[in-house]
């Protein structure tokens, strides 16, 4: 018989929500089945009951005051960028910001409508054309998707708290194919000498009586170009020895990542840097 407690779901399954609600692969013995089964049975009953019965951790004045905030249209609540603080900012200062960042041609450009389902569309040919010559895998893909949305985090340790920009790819065209990249990508950059993992890392590589200094990149994943990231990632993939899929596929699917961002409100689309 099969053991059942080995089983783990892979990067495909994950990345498809129908599979996210069972991860059990049925056995070929009734009894194991009907006591599975029973079991999940169980456990519904047991979370249906404790959510009526689940006590609010706000008082009825709280929970009156934290909505009355959540319903004001003239302000907008954020986590700060950095720090942990939670920021309470004028919607009217939030909106000048992003006009401000949003209006350089340099980095943005306006488009003439929303072209989520012809990206969407796009990406599909490709995963089909990739999967029909046999250099990948079936990959799920994406469904009525929304466009991304873009909003920002204010820096409370800057001069005038500019925000961070950040792209927000939830329900999108690019959700799935973004999960599928990181799993390669991710063990890639650890690998990488100036990887640093966490605080402890880099006081461990830290020599005695070194002397630290800090600078500021302005807009570092704005100003670094798709194309030339494009290519040291190809050929670190390359020199990974990476295959099933090759180091060429995953470059044909993360350009379709890189290059596939459309924001939502004003239909503006990325040019040729990063963001995140």
């Amino acid at each position: 018989m099969e053991n059942q407690s080995t089983y783990k779901p892979s990067i495909l399954e994950k990345l498809n929500k129908k599979e996210w609600v069972q991860h059990y692969r049925p056995s070929r013995e009734p009894y194991i089945n009907s006591y599975v089964e029973k079991l999940r049975q169980d456990i519904k009953e047991e979370i249906s009951r404790h959510h009526r019965f689940q006590r609010n951790n706000l008082n009825k004045h709280e929970r009156k005051a934290l909505m009355r905030l959540h319903d004001n249209k003239n302000i907008i609540i954020k986590p700060a960028h950095k720090g942990g603080a939670t920021v309470i900012l004028n919607t009217e200062n939030y909106i000048t910001e992003a006009i401000r960042q949003l209006s350089n041609t340099e980095y943005y450009r306006k488009v003439a409508k929303d072209y989520t389902p012809d990206h969407e569309n796009q990406i599909k040919q490709c995963i089909n054309k990739l999967v029909d010559n046999g250099d990948l895998g079936k990959l799920p893909k994406a469904t009525d998707s929304r466009a991304q949305i873009f909003y920002m985090l204010p820096k409370v340790h800057k001069p005038n708290n500019p925000g961070r920009p950040v792209v927000s790819s939830i329900n999108s065209h690019m959700e799935k194919l973004s999960a599928y990249m990181d799993q390669f990508l991710r063990p890639l950059a650890e690998k990488l000498l100036p990887h640093i993992k966490d605080t402890t890392d880099l006081i461990k590589r830290l020599p005695e009586n070194c002397i630290l200094a800090t600078l500021d990149v302005s807009s570092l994943y704005t100003n670094i170009d798709t194309n030339e990231g494009l290519t040291i990632v190809e050929d670190e993939f390359e020199k990974a020895g990476r295959n099933n899929p090759s180091a060429k596929t995953l470059a044909c699917l993360l350009e379709k990542v890189l290059k596939g961002i459309l924001y939502t409100s004003k239909r503006l689309s990325k040019k040729r840097y990063l963001i995140l």
